[in-house]
């Protein structure tokens, strides 16, 4: 109550390869949703990504499976995207999310 949740749409140039030394780039999109709430522990930053996994700073009380962020996860992998959470520094965290881009599709179809 009381806090904003920010969400953010940019265009990005997205590495096609998975190394560092991979240079080739695709166009894409990245989506941050940004909250004001608990954060996420930092060593849950990635595990909370998996089937049935919730963060032991839930402390609201609301009661879930731990499947909407996996599920989140399987739908982004599916259409070669990344997804990730950082903390932010002044408290909260930021759920981001990353897709390559057809550049064939016209404005239109995006």
């Amino acid at each position: 109550k009381g806090t904003t949740v920010a969400i953010t749409v940019s265009r990005e140039e997205l590495a096609l390869g998975r190394r560092k030394m991979d240079k080739k780039v695709i166009p894409g999109f990245c989506i941050k949703i940004e909250d004001q709430g608990v954060g996420v522990p930092e060593d849950e930053l990635v595990t909370i990504f998996d089937k049935f996994v919730q963060s032991r700073k839930n402390t609201t009380g609301t009661e879930g499976t731990g499947l909407g962020l996996s599920i989140s996860k399987e739908i982004i992998d599916a259409h070669k995207g990344k997804i990730w959470a950082e903390n932010n520094q002044e408290g909260g965290a930021t759920f981001s999310f990353s897709l390559p881009c057809d550049p064939k599709l016209s404005r239109d179809e995006i």
